[in-house]
């Protein structure tokens, strides 16, 4: 999602895998004291940069979220946060020091922004834990339209969304409600399904029908 908002978080990406995969190189060597800490600090920096575009790119993402949420599953606690890859209150350079003899064990660098991730809690507990698939198909949905709609916003460049047989796993009434939030965005679609009487589709969409290699 970044990716499409800040024209320079994949060059900053690029350069932050490099510079893990020399790290991982010259753990896995034995390299000195001294070279490992100039790779601790060229990670620590560009691992700053990353996380800091990500937390902008986040901004924008919860100005659509809640809302989204509260239209597939109404009436639940549900909340996303954004995990950076390390521990919030300590400097990366300061935890590759520390954990730098781990580190040498595994031949991997264990802390850092290809650590990150974003975390959806259901009730204050991790959400994949406690609802159902269907739930998770809703709550994934409302992510991806939420991203949709935040780089739209920042760019005005509308989006496509492809989405796969969004009947599986899904009641009617939950049915409508994604197939709702999906062809609300100003978007192209593109719908798959095994079974186009169970979707709610607008009057006018287009369909197209394959069936034993023979395509109309």
């Amino acid at each position: 999602g970044v990716f499409h908002v800040e024209p320079a978080f994949m060059e900053t990406w690029s350069q932050y895998r490099r510079a893990v995969s020399q790290r991982n190189s010259a753990l896995r060597a034995m390299a000195s004291e001294s070279e490992l800490d100039s790779w601790d600090a060229s990670v620590a920096k560009l691992a700053d940069k990353l996380t800091a575009m990500r937390e902008s790119g986040l901004e924008l993402l919860y100005e659509h979220w809640p809302a989204l949420v509260d239209r597939v599953l109404p009436e639940t606690d549900v909340s996303l946060s954004f995990k950076k890859g390390w521990k919030e209150d300590v400097p990366l350079a300061t935890l590759l020091r520390e954990h730098r003899s781990r580190d040498r064990e595994s031949g991997l660098t264990g802390d850092g922004a290809h650590r990150a991730d974003l975390r959806i809690d259901f009730r204050s507990r991790v959400a994949r834990h406690q609802v159902s698939r269907g739930q998770q198909k809703l709550l994934a949905t409302a992510l991806v339209i939420a991203q949709v709609a935040a780089v739209q916003a920042q760019t005005g460049q509308e989006s496509v969304v492809m989405l796969d047989d969004p009947a599986a796993e899904l009641d009617a009434n939950n049915l409508d409600r994604l197939l709702e939030l999906v062809f609300d965005v100003p978007c192209q679609r593109i719908v798959t399904a095994l079974d186009a009487s169970r979707l709610n589709l607008p009057a006018d969409a287009p369909m197209f029908h394959v069936e034993q290699g023979q395509f109309r």
